[in-house]
Protein backbone atom coordinates (compact mmCIF):
# COMPACT_ATOMS: atom_id res chain seq x y z
CA UNK A 1 0.00 0.00 0.00
CA UNK A 2 2.87 2.36 -0.45
CA UNK A 3 1.86 5.64 -1.96
CA UNK A 4 -1.80 5.29 -1.03
CA UNK A 5 -3.51 7.63 1.36
CA UNK A 6 -6.42 6.66 3.52
CA UNK A 7 -8.62 9.64 4.34
CA UNK A 8 -11.90 9.85 6.15
CA UNK A 9 -14.52 12.41 5.28
CA UNK A 10 -15.60 14.66 8.10
CA UNK A 11 -18.76 13.43 9.75
CA UNK A 12 -19.77 16.96 10.68
CA UNK A 13 -21.99 17.10 7.63
CA UNK A 14 -24.53 14.95 9.51
CA UNK A 15 -27.75 16.67 10.35
CA UNK A 16 -30.76 15.43 12.23
CA UNK A 17 -34.06 17.10 11.40
CA UNK A 18 -35.78 15.23 14.25
CA UNK A 19 -34.56 13.61 17.44
CA UNK A 20 -35.99 10.31 16.20
CA UNK A 21 -33.47 10.26 13.32
CA UNK A 22 -30.52 10.16 15.74
CA UNK A 23 -29.34 6.75 16.96
CA UNK A 24 -30.38 5.55 20.44
CA UNK A 25 -26.76 5.54 21.64
CA UNK A 26 -24.85 8.62 20.53
CA UNK A 27 -21.16 9.31 20.12
CA UNK A 28 -19.81 12.64 21.39
CA UNK A 29 -19.85 13.98 17.84
CA UNK A 30 -23.45 12.91 17.23
CA UNK A 31 -24.55 14.40 20.57
CA UNK A 32 -22.79 17.66 19.69
CA UNK A 33 -24.73 17.81 16.42
CA UNK A 34 -28.04 16.90 18.05
CA UNK A 35 -27.73 19.28 21.01
CA UNK A 36 -25.90 21.98 19.00
CA UNK A 37 -23.08 22.17 21.56
CA UNK A 38 -19.29 21.92 21.23
CA UNK A 39 -17.82 18.44 21.65
CA UNK A 40 -15.79 19.55 24.70
CA UNK A 41 -18.96 20.65 26.43
CA UNK A 42 -20.62 17.30 25.62
CA UNK A 43 -17.66 15.49 27.22
CA UNK A 44 -17.97 17.70 30.32
CA UNK A 45 -21.70 16.92 30.54
CA UNK A 46 -20.81 13.22 30.43
CA UNK A 47 -18.13 13.59 33.12
CA UNK A 48 -20.37 15.52 35.53
CA UNK A 49 -23.25 13.08 34.88
CA UNK A 50 -25.65 15.58 33.35
CA UNK A 51 -25.93 13.11 30.48
CA UNK A 52 -26.55 9.41 31.01
CA UNK A 53 -23.34 8.13 29.45
CA UNK A 54 -20.72 5.42 29.72
CA UNK A 55 -17.24 4.92 28.38
CA UNK A 56 -16.53 2.38 25.71
CA UNK A 57 -12.75 2.22 25.69
CA UNK A 58 -11.68 5.85 25.60
CA UNK A 59 -14.86 7.15 23.95
CA UNK A 60 -18.10 8.28 25.56
CA UNK A 61 -21.43 6.78 24.50
CA UNK A 62 -24.55 8.70 25.43
CA UNK A 63 -28.07 7.33 25.93
CA UNK A 64 -30.18 9.68 23.81
CA UNK A 65 -33.58 9.28 25.47
CA UNK A 66 -32.41 9.33 29.10
CA UNK A 67 -30.03 12.23 28.46
CA UNK A 68 -32.75 14.26 26.75
CA UNK A 69 -35.00 13.80 29.77
CA UNK A 70 -32.29 14.69 32.26
CA UNK A 71 -30.90 17.58 30.20
CA UNK A 72 -34.34 19.13 29.77
CA UNK A 73 -35.01 18.96 33.51
CA UNK A 74 -37.19 15.84 33.52
CA UNK A 75 -36.71 12.88 35.83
Amino acid sequence: MSGSVLAYASQWNKQYTTVAEAPAILTVEEAAILFKLPQDQIRNLCKNQTFIAFKLGREWRIDKEQSLKKFSGGN
